[in-house]
């Protein structure tokens, strides 16, 4: 519950900033959809301190209860779990939260309800492995 608050005082606080900064233009949904993101990818940079999984990593459907989360293209659905990892560059932080989601008795290989997005066969768990392969491979 507590984390839920904090998630969304992160994304207001983001997007108060963005408004509030002075410049006439209006925010592009791309502007809002880099912020939203970067809410729930500095939540697991977070675990570094802190050592508590997000509880969205714990969510069947992150995909669909985040579609306020403007979709990088209208026509093509997207795993927003990939858009969230995709923002984590730390080969290392990547290999501590998938260890510690794997000792969490709670996280048991959860996968999407939605079987209509991109990645709906892999888990968060999945695509971390899946994200530290492309930042080895680059």
């Amino acid at each position: 519950m507590m984390k839920s608050i904090l998630s969304y005082c992160l994304v207001v606080l983001s997007l108060n900033m963005a408004y509030s900064q002075g410049t006439s233009h209006e925010i592009t949904s791309v502007e809002i959809r880099k912020k939203k993101l970067k809410v729930y990818s500095d939540s697991l940079v977070m675990f570094k301190t802190t050592q508590q999984l997000p509880i969205f990593l714990f969510s069947k459907n992150f995909d669909i209860e985040k579609s306020d989360i403007p979709l990088k293209n209208n026509h093509n659905s997207e795993s927003l779990r990939m858009a969230v990892l995709s923002n984590i560059y730390d080969v290392k932080l990547l290999h501590e939260i998938a260890t510690a989601i794997l000792k969490n008795k709670n996280y048991s290989k959860i996968k999407p309800d939605n079987k209509s997005i991109p990645f709906a066969n892999y888990t968060f768990y999945d695509l971390i492995l899946i994200r530290i392969e492309e930042l080895k491979n680059d």
